[in-house]
């Protein structure tokens, strides 16, 4: 909590003498300049009340494979409880649970290539898709166990951004008819840092103070390939995920502490996601 109010603390006295800083150059991998921010970006935190009350529920969780990971961003849980967790390293990791439905033995069982793996799940087909920081959209083969690069540029028939480069693949979903939803967070390139790590943090934190409002939400068709962008203009686009009823994917912005909705069917589909979901949280999504 000490260190979110710190950040907190930083971002306003960023954002009250931002006005002075605008054209500013930024440091490398950037090469942009401090950009005038809309006041409809400027985040604007929730009182902490209600459903945004601070709570202790995670100091209930147990914590598993304690020093044998490290940053794996999230987990994917296939058909009979095993865990598939990729790591900060670019390695992906498994565990079953035991006969009494406990973790205890985490294996590795693939290696992504160099770069950041993020956000993950798994197709119909048990094909593991990634969201790759640096590569794009990718897949681990169920069958050959090979890494296949599925979009590392948009499709040059894309309504949107035709031809560009997919910089910071974030996260995804995929519907029920196997289309892919997946964020990118910035037009700034993660690269690695002086220690060789793929340094996401660091692209994150020049995204913020940048004002780089480059995050997109993409769709890619595995029966065509075509990979098309769907939205754009989210300060920092992060997680995704395509509603129970396959209405709406939803999307979140963390900078701007909003969650977005982009309708997929219905008099509002494939509108621009301005429909809110949920606006000013008390944390950062």
């Amino acid at each position: 909590m000490r260190s979110k109010t710190v950040l907190y603390a930083i971002i306003a006295a960023y954002l009250a003498c931002w006005s002075g800083l605008v054209g500013l150059s930024m440091p490398y991998p950037s090469f942009g300049t401090v950009q005038t921010i809309p006041s409809n970006k400027l985040p604007t935190p929730s009182a902490l009340t209600g459903p945004y009350a601070p709570n202790e529920v995670l100091k209930n969780v147990t914590k598993l494979f304690k020093g044998k990971l490290q940053g794996t961003e999230s987990v994917h849980v296939s058909e009979g409880g095993t865990l598939w967790l990729p790591d900060k390293y670019g390695n992906v990791f498994t565990a079953e649970p035991d006969s009494e439905g406990r973790y205890n033995v985490v294996r590795k069982v693939a290696y992504l290539g160099p770069s950041r793996p993020l956000g993950h799940t798994m197709d119909a087909d048990g094909n593991l898709l990634v969201a790759d920081s640096a590569k794009g959209l990718i897949m681990l083969e169920r069958a050959s166990g090979k890494v296949v690069i599925l979009a590392s540029q948009v499709s040059a028939d894309s309504p949107k951004d035709p031809g560009s480069v997919i910089s910071y693949a974030n996260d995804l979903d995929i519907a029920h008819d196997g289309t892919v939803y997946f964020t990118t967070s910035s037009d700034i390139p993660v690269v690695p840092n002086a220690i060789g790590l793929w340094d996401t943090f660091a692209v994150f934190t020049l995204t913020m103070l940048q004002g780089s409002i480059t995050g997109r939400l993409l769709s890619y068709n595995p029966k065509t390939q075509a990979t098309h962008v769907l939205a754009d203009g989210f300060w920092y686009a992060n997680g995704v995920a395509v509603a129970q009823d396959q209405s709406f994917v939803a999307v979140a912005e963390t900078v701007t502490m909003t969650v977005h909705k982009f309708w997929l069917n219905g008099p509002k589909a494939f509108q621009t996601a301005s429909a809110w979901l949920w606006t000013a949280t008390s944390g950062s999504p």
